[in-house]
């Protein structure tokens, strides 16, 4: 896993976790909002899990991720990372959204 931690896909589904208006979603719908595989996302979020950076709850039929305090510590350090780099790391990376 660590050496896929610093390949887009990963970072996109971070970032995405990370936004507001995506905090408790469903994997099917972080992988559309950021034009993943539903496939891909969940083997990359299962490992993020697996890794400490996000939690699930299961709520009915229903399964929310969310990301813990050390999923967002590292979202923010990417975030300040391509700050320095690009411009804005929500607009490079998710299309502008």
């Amino acid at each position: 896993m660590k050496q896929n931690l610093f390949k887009e896909i990963p970072i996109k589904i971070l970032l995405a976790l990370k936004d507001k208006s995506n905090k408790g979603k469903n994997k099917s719908k972080i992988a559309r909002k950021i034009h993943c595989t539903n496939s891909h996302c969940s083997i990359m979020m299962d490992s993020f899990e697996n890794i400490g950076l996000l939690r699930t709850e299961k709520s009915g039929r229903e399964t929310r991720s969310y990301l813990t305090k050390k999923g967002e510590n590292l979202a923010d350090k990417f975030i300040l990372i391509n700050k320095k780099i690009k411009g804005n790391f929500s607009t490079y990376l998710l299309g502008g959204d």
